[in-house]
């Protein structure tokens, strides 16, 4: 399964740096304009989706 950015709509590479906001959705860094009081972590797409357990259907090696 492979996620993608919903601003932008593009799927993520493992070194996109992204944001997990408080309801745990990502988005690009540069894509995200929304209050960052809202996230929760920062990091490359690999190192959040290995990161968090909910993300274990996507996880890349």
């Amino acid at each position: 399964m492979k996620m993608h950015c919903p601003v932008c709509g593009e799927i993520y590479k493992n070194d996109d740096v992204v944001l997990l906001d408080e309801g745990n959705g990502t988005t690009h860094r540069k894509c995200y304009n929304k209050n960052s009081e809202q996230i929760k972590d920062v990091g490359s797409y690999r190192e959040i989706t290995n990161k968090y357990d909910f993300f274990e259907s996507v996880r890349t090696p």
